[in-house]
């Protein structure tokens, strides 16, 4: 059996007992790929402070939603520079990196917190949403700014509960840094099911949004001819039901495959000692990560407010005034 001296040379075949085995001993990827990597982190990373900056300068979006996309802009812009450093130590050479250390613990636990807060920030944008879709005569008592606030304090506590349980359910006597392995079978059934239970609820959020919106185009926007006020606020609350359901049907994809990797390693613990193993959670990781970046250009798309704020950002005198754009999502 090798000693505590050689760890980082031990593999596979290298030792009986496998709570010493070091499968990312093995693991290494070129340096242009892990530039790559590093590069995407930063861009992602920029590309969100740009929307963070722009959100809060775009006054004419409605409030709650508004403040929903900011933390999702800034939650997707900690998951980009958590992806970029990870990337930047994940293979380096030496023992610091691949034992499980306080500092690897940390890491994991921030990248799976900020991907559950995302989780939670979406399925309260849909709960709004069906708020202001189904009961729009109670909206604004019940969605008022410090509401807002609270359940977006409410999107970081839980997450933050959620994670402390399963990290502290962590195999002590793994040595490797290596989520796949130190994670115990509870661990990635906790957070399995805390996605699929939140993404199912999002997933019926988006139905009923859908069937709402859908009743309201087709049954009570004929019935509203010459009364172009609440015709305007019925176009909006559609609009504003599509950029939602833009912003979580990516999420929901991206996702996905995170959750069936924790399902099989779960049930296949033995896999946990090959290396593909490592390379599946690193290709979900990716995945998830996408999201991260694709975010910025579906606000862009979808809110003219956005754009019009990210052009007076980089170009102060482009001209034109934020109040004559047209909004694109209700105010309640």
């Amino acid at each position: 059996m090798a000693t505590t001296e050689s760890w980082d040379a031990i593999s596979v075949t290298d030792s009986d007992n496998v709570t010493e085995i070091c499968v990312m001993c093995n693991y290494y990827i070129s340096d242009l790929a892990k530039g790559v990597r590093v590069t995407w982190g930063a861009v992602i990373t920029l590309a969100n402070i740009v929307c963070c900056i722009a959100l809060t300068r775009a006054h004419n979006l409605h409030m709650a939603q508004r403040y929903y996309l900011v933390n999702l802009a800034v939650t997707d812009l900690l998951y980009g520079f958590g992806f970029a450093y990870h990337s930047a130590i994940v293979d380096v050479d030496g023992p610091i990196f691949k034992k499980n250390t306080a500092e690897c613990k940390a890491r994991y636990s921030i990248l799976s917190m900020l991907s559950i807060v995302t989780l939670f920030t979406i399925t309260t944008m849909g709960l709004e949403r069906v708020i202001a879709l189904h009961f729009p005569y109670k909206y604004s008592n019940w969605v008022t700014r410090k509401n807002v606030f609270c359940t977006i304090a409410v999107d970081w506590l839980v997450p933050a509960i959620i994670i402390a349980i399963p990290y502290g359910m962590m195999d002590p006597a793994i040595k490797e840094c290596n989520f796949g392995r130190f994670i115990t079978f509870g661990s990635m059934i906790i957070f399995s099911m805390t996605y699929f239970l939140f993404m199912l609820l999002g997933v019926l959020c988006q139905l009923v949004m859908f069937m709402v919106a859908r009743h309201h185009i087709n049954k009570i926007l004929p019935t509203l001819v010459g009364d172009e006020r609440k015709t305007a606020a019925l176009k909006m609350n559609s609009k504003a039901t599509l950029t939602t359901l833009c912003v979580a049907v990516p999420f929901i994809i991206c996702a996905s495959p995170k959750i069936l990797t924790y399902l099989y390693l779960a049930y296949n613990p033995q896999e946990r000692l090959k290396l593909y193993s490592v390379t599946m959670l690193a290709v979900t990781f990716y995945i998830n990560v996408t999201n991260s970046f694709l975010n910025p250009f579906i606000y862009c798309w979808r809110m003219p407010e956005i754009r019009h704020s990210i052009r007076k950002l980089f170009c102060p005198n482009s001209g034109g005034k934020e109040g004559s754009i047209t909004q694109s999502t209700s105010r309640g």
